[in-house]
């Protein structure tokens, strides 16, 4: 089977997938990338909440025993749908997430948001990590 999101458009290898995300389980399994870049504008992926969270869910459920950490875009006009997505990959047991970017959540001013909110508790090391 070949792996349409490592390809570009015109057939050539891509060391990254790109705005091509979404092929489902078998893309996530068959390679390490720890990070699934659930976001769209412009991508192959609606950037709305509900589809967030199936493709979070979906990719979680395939893990196959390797850590999950779905991807948040820092681009949203209104703090909460950050806050949102972070808590759903929460409750899906993802053992993080990965925000990006850092300079579009400085430009909007999300720190303090995300201290006051969903990182107010500090974040347990995880064992493997000691």
């Amino acid at each position: 089977m070949t792996c349409l999101t490592c390809l570009s458009n015109s057939g050539a290898k891509r060391i990254s997938p790109g705005p091509t995300i979404y092929a489902g389980a078998y893309w996530y399994v068959e390679h390490a990338y720890p990070t699934t870049l659930l976001y769209g504008t412009g991508s192959s992926v609606p950037d709305d909440l509900a589809n967030w969270r199936i493709l979070a869910e979906d990719f979680v459920a395939s893990s196959a025993g390797r850590h999950v950490y779905p991807g948040i875009a820092g681009y949203y006009d209104d703090f909460d749908a950050i806050a949102q997505r972070i808590a759903i990959a929460r409750e899906l047991g993802a053992p993080g997430h990965v925000l990006f970017s850092y300079a579009t959540l400085d430009s909007r001013g999300y720190w303090d948001d995300l201290a006051a909110g969903p990182y107010r508790v500090p974040a347990v090391v995880p064992s493997h990590l000691h």
